[in-house]
């Protein structure tokens, strides 16, 4: 069954008012427009708040009342129909069902995401409501279906919704979809299987969709694990959705799904109404053996299956040969014969890499990262990096933190390269002491895209302490990427909503920190597309990508209420 919508002029209304040829825009709408969308039901008055509970109830009335075939049956239709607003339910529903009784005291609420809304809003949030909940839904599936107002929304207006049922061949797509898990190594996460779907055109949509699509099968438990179980098996609160990494920008579980944790096909039946049947995986000729063997449950087989990428480097030969005395001349040690090296390998598609770490005794000294690009065993481009480094390690596997506060974490060749390991990495030092901040605040020389900045926050001597603290960067009179401290709430946030972005992704990251009366420690390393933060010497790590063009440069800082700040900031080379 198909629903004809051509006609209606106030989607195109809705899709006019917050993207264009550059992307996001500010959700203003003339009056005459708003009222033809809000007659077709496409746009919203600014809603009033509604208590925790009355929301938690008002699920819970919808979760009864909403059949699950026919929300299975609406996911599934939207593959062939590319009708998104019947995705989104799937993983409205799912999480909506899970969410376990618990109260809430304040405007926000860190098991199920739900935050008021505001009782004096401002023209930010007026031009926005619900307005921009609907937009994500029909542009994209939605994209915070794991926020307790999202999924209240998305299930009122599902409900609204004419029913429809999926044909076999819908469900021949989502097959098709899972069947593309299969062609990839083991060690692979979503985004290698986005890219995949995409590639193959197994359905149309763009990567941004079929990314919020691998978000809902997550949700719903399809593409769940037992180290990363879905809502219904295991609900997580704010606190414990991000991956270990924080290097992706995927809803949990999916951002810690490897491809070889495989289909749940358990929760696949429950979603679904029927098994999951893996059809000739054998025939399949890129699957590793270690998936096949995952999947097909072989017994006795130990042997772990070397990666593809291993046979296009030689042993004992670099894309580049340095000698000891052009090191030198480059600013790189030597490399001493006595050091143990690990070799790693990782092939995605036409790219094979290749990292070796050079170990004296548990410290890494130094690595070696080389990468080729291949069509038809002909090397179409290549890339070689070498780098000095003193880092120490537990039994070469896991990095030891610099302070008593810090974490052990498992090293990866891409966490070794990031620049807090380095050495030689930084330059053109500029210091700044003590520097009280209220408002917005800017200081010279503090700019860059490729920047390490060193940063402590702390009340001023005396002082009340402060409501807010916020950094500002890649900055320019319209965009920037924020990072913020609500020192009473102990709550530390990325915040992405105003750098640009064109994608369907989580803007916002929250994270409960360590800090003594409102004193906190940061070190931020900015690397043109990317923020990594590093929280009281290593105790948690935050990261995110940025969006905003490069000539954004600008950094500065704000508070609400007095805050003194120590800042040292060196250019990356």
């Amino acid at each position: 069954m198909q629903i004809d919508r051509k006609s209606e002029r106030g989607l195109k209304i809705l899709y006019n008012a917050y993207w264009g040829n550059g992307g996001w825009r500010s959700g203003d709408v003339s009056q005459e427009d708003y009222q033809i969308a809000k007659k077709e039901g496409y746009m919203f008055d600014y809603p009033k708040p509604v208590s925790h509970e009355e929301v938690l109830e008002k699920l819970r009335i919808l979760i009864r009342q909403i059949d699950k075939s026919d929300v299975a049956n609406a996911f599934l239709y939207s593959l062939s129909t590319h009708r998104l607003e019947y995705r989104s339910v799937l993983g409205s529903y799912w999480y909506a069902a899970a969410i376990p009784k618990h109260t809430c005291v304040g405007a926000k609420c860190d098991i199920c995401g739900w935050t008021s809304w505001k009782e004096f809003p401002n023209s930010y949030d007026l031009a926005h409501g619900l307005n921009v909940l609907n937009f994500e839904r029909y542009k994209w599936g939605g994209v915070r279906h794991t926020s307790a107002e999202y999924a209240l929304f998305d299930l009122q207006q599902f409900v609204k919704l004419p029913k429809v049922k999926a044909s076999d061949r819908d469900k021949e797509l989502l097959k098709e979809i899972l069947a593309c898990v299969y062609e990839l190594e083991s060690q692979n996460k979503a985004g290698k299987l986005q890219q995949l779907i995409t590639r193959k055109k197994v359905i149309k949509s763009n990567k941004s969709e079929i990314d919020v699509l691998l978000d809902i099968l997550g949700i719903c438990g399809v593409l769940s694990s037992e180290a990363a179980p879905c809502y219904m098996d295991e609900f997580q609160d704010m606190y414990h959705r991000n991956p270990p990494e924080l290097t992706n920008d995927r809803a949990y579980p999916v951002n810690r799904w490897h491809v070889g944790d495989g289909i749940n096909e358990k929760r696949y039946k429950i979603v679904f109404g029927e098994e999951y049947i893996r059809e000739n995986i054998l025939d399949v000729p890129s699957v590793g053996d270690a998936v096949i063997e995952k999947a097909l449950e072989i017994p006795g087989k130990n042997n772990i299956k070397k990666s593809k990428a291993e046979k296009y480097f030689a042993d004992d030969k670099y894309l580049i040969y340095l000698t000891d005395e052009q090191r030198r001349c480059f600013g790189l040690s030597e490399v001493n014969g006595t050091w143990d090296t690990i070799m790693k390998y990782s092939a995605t598609h036409n790219n094979y890499k290749r990292s070796t770490i050079f170990f004296e005794g548990n410290i890494v000294k130094k690595i070696i990262y080389e990468e080729k690009m291949m069509i038809d065993y002909e090397i179409i481009g290549w890339v070689y990096k070498e780098m000095d480094m003193e880092v120490v390690t537990e039994n070469r596997e896991l990095l030891i933190p610099k302070t008593s506060r810090g974490r052990k974490k498992t090293w990866t060749p891409s966490l070794l390269m990031s620049p807090v390991y380095i050495l030689n990495s930084r330059r053109n030092k500029i210091e700044y002491m003590d520097v009280a901040v209220s408002g917005v605040v800017k200081l010279d020389g503090i700019k860059g895209r490729k920047v390490d900045m060193e940063l402590t926050v702390r009340p001023e001597g005396g002082q009340e302490l402060y409501q807010k603290f916020a950094v500002r960067f890649a900055q320019d009179d319209t965009y920037y990427t924020s990072l913020s401290f609500r020192p009473r709430e102990s709550i530390l946030k990325v915040d992405r909503k105003f750098s640009g972005s064109r994608r369907a992704i989580i803007h916002q990251r929250r994270s409960l920190v360590n800090t003594a009366d409102g004193e906190l420690k940061l070190r931020i390393i900015l690397d043109r597309f990317s923020v990594e933060v590093f929280v009281n010497d290593g105790e948690q790590v935050m990261s995110a990508a940025m969006y905003t063009r490069q000539e954004a440069d600008g950094i500065s800082f704000f508070a609400d209420g007095t805050a003194n700040i120590d800042v040292v900031k060196y250019e990356l080379e």
